[in-house]
């Protein structure tokens, strides 16, 4: 377990310097992303279940298209593409979008990263979360497990105190076959109503396609 304990942690850390950066990017590309499913959504077979239907997000939203590896959503319509200003403090960010403009001191985003924890499994991974976060997070709501875009993902959020900085955290955590680890973490102001937060997030998650 220490590998998903690791980039559990990183995820956050991580997170905590994206909430900082400034300037947005305009290197989202212009393609329309593929409909072909997540390496890690398999096809049934006579003997398997019918795989769970998605999870309703309700509308997506309208922002421009961000293309990922191996993904791709829209960000809000007020948001901007901040990949190249967030890696200069992250490397290991693979895409990231926050509000253009902000008056309460926190820039709200959304940030997706990887880990790799080969031969490790979402059960695996759920029970790591805890541990991990609680220095972090006094009062993790691990909430019910989302399917996005078929694909079965974990869904855990709560107020991050990190020294002098506080955020709403809210991640959403899935494994691949391979053991890639994907991890959409949103960052909320502390200050921000869970209504407005429902918003952006289901906005995004449901415009979320996986891409091979």
């Amino acid at each position: 377990m220490k590998r998903l304990a690791t980039a559990a942690t990183a995820v956050l850390l991580s997170m905590a310097l994206v909430t900082g950066c400034g300037d947005g990017d305009d290197d989202s590309k212009k393609s329309e992303p593929s409909e072909s499913p997540s390496s890690s959504a398999s096809t049934p077979t006579a003997e398997e279940s019918e795989p769970p239907a998605d999870t309703d997000f309700g509308k997506p939203a309208k922002g421009a298209l961000i293309k990922g590896d191996g993904y791709s959503y829209r960000m809000p319509a007020a948001w901007i593409d901040m990949t190249k200003s967030a890696r200069t403090v992250q490397k290991s960010i693979d895409s990231a979008a926050g509000e253009a403009s902000f008056d309460d001191g926190f820039k709200d985003n959304v940030n997706v990263n990887f880990a790799k924890a080969p031969g490790s499994t979402l059960d695996d991974l759920e029970a790591s979360v805890p541990d991990q976060l609680a220095k972090q997070i006094k009062k993790l709501d691990i909430r019910p497990r989302v399917v996005l875009d078929g694909v079965e993902t974990l869904h855990y959020r709560g107020q991050v105190v990190d020294g002098a900085s506080k955020y709403y955290l809210e991640q959403f955590t899935t494994i691949d076959d391979d053991g890639r680890i994907t991890i959409i973490t949103f960052s909320f102001s502390p200050d921000l109503a869970k209504a407005e937060r429902d918003i952006v997030v289901n906005g995004v998650l449901a415009s979320w396609k996986w891409t091979s």
